[in-house]
């Protein structure tokens, strides 16, 4: 009797952690399948409440495009606009978001040589027929003492990666540079382009009509007529074209600027300025994909070392401990000591994997 009341006070006690709704005690000795179907209930409608998405989590796709909106500050000279146009531009912006995850993934590789511990509670109705009931707990711990080298490859190779990727940012941006200066470069061509056509069109207009009344009145010739109308046809044509054209300017800078530079010149004598004097070979070797190239190439090495370092022993330290509460029949036990692994054979995938990587 006394067993029994002490599974029943344990059950209750799992209750209370998971926070389930109380159920009738009595069930636990009288009809312990109904408890055990309760069990299984909680666990269902927690499953279902955690797949359930949250809005306010994760925003909507036009709210999210609408708050990634932004305009560059024509205030500040025109090196500033250039590299805040940089900045804001989505690609740059998400290979700087994967420098960082990046980051954080050498991090999490490193932690792998410090001790993991971790620890398991079970508590619950273990044998349904001898209405046995309790709680176990279970604690374990690890640390890779000596794994022939491929804990430390697999960082090295992270970290040549990650300056791949940086090298590759570097590039990118300098080329996003390129691109922006064409962009304003075109809109200015564009302007002046269509300023010109019309200022001809204003000269050239009344000196069509004019001839047009000499010609009617039968003075003058009807050819020269004809040749200076075909040639305003011909500059109303290329108006229309420039005009075209510099619509488009206009909104391929408002995608890359978002906003127009309101009468901001492009500044050439900046870039002139940033041009070196003479193309050497040192010039040549720090060139960021040049960088980028030999990183990866690294990288490569690294994980390639890491492979081949998998034929050696691994040895590690483990501790381990679990002991039961109440009637629970989860066996006691503590153990301490060191683990040594190495595989022998596992269908020669490990010398594929090595021939894949060289």
């Amino acid at each position: 009797m006394r067993s029994t009341c002490r599974a029943i006070q344990l059950v209750f006690v799992v209750f209370f952690i998971a926070g389930c709704e109380p159920i009738d005690f009595k069930d636990v000795v009288n009809r312990p399948s109904k408890v055990a179907n309760k069990f299984k209930e909680v666990a269902l409608s927690k499953q279902r409440s955690a797949a359930l998405p949250l809005e306010t989590e994760v925003p909507d796709l036009v709210r999210m495009l609408k708050s990634s909106k932004s305009e560059v500050d024509f205030r500040n000279g025109f090196r500033q606009a250039i590299q805040s146009a940089i900045e804001l531009d989505p690609e740059i912006v998400m290979l700087k978001k994967n420098l960082m995850a990046q980051s954080s993934a050498i991090k999490v590789t490193e932690s792998q040589k410090d001790f993991q511990v971790y620890g398991s509670l079970i508590g619950g109705i273990e044998d349904v027929t001898d209405e046995t009931a309790g709680i176990g707990v279970m604690l374990n711990a690890d640390r890779m003492l000596s794994d022939g080298g491929v804990l430390d490859a697999q960082i090295i190779s992270q970290r040549y990666l990650l300056q791949s990727d940086t090298n590759k940012l570097e590039a990118r941006m300098d080329q996003r540079a390129v691109e922006l200066s064409h962009i304003w470069i075109d809109l200015e061509r564009y302007e002046a382009l269509n300023e010109k056509i019309e200022s001809r069109l204003l000269v050239l207009g009344p000196l069509i009509q004019q001839l047009e009344k000499v010609a009617n009145a039968g003075l003058g010739d009807v050819s020269q007529v004809a040749a200076a109308q075909r040639t305003v046809a011909s500059i109303r044509v290329t108006k229309e074209d420039v005009s075209r054209k510099l619509e488009k300017a206009r909104v391929d800078f408002l995608n890359a600027f978002g906003a127009l530079p309101n009468g901001m010149k492009f500044d050439s004598d900046a870039f002139n300025k940033s041009l070196p004097n003479e193309i050497n070979d040192d010039l040549a070797n720090s060139s960021p994909m040049l960088k980028a190239d030999y990183f990866a190439q690294k990288s490569a090495e690294a994980d390639l070392a890491a492979v081949v370092a998998k034929e050696k022993f691994s040895v590690g330290f483990q501790a381990k401990l679990s002991r039961p509460l109440g009637e629970s029949g989860l066996d006691s036990d503590e153990s301490v000591g060191f683990i040594a692994r190495k595989t022998f054979y596992n269908g020669n995938k490990l010398s594929l994997e090595i021939e894949e990587l060289k």
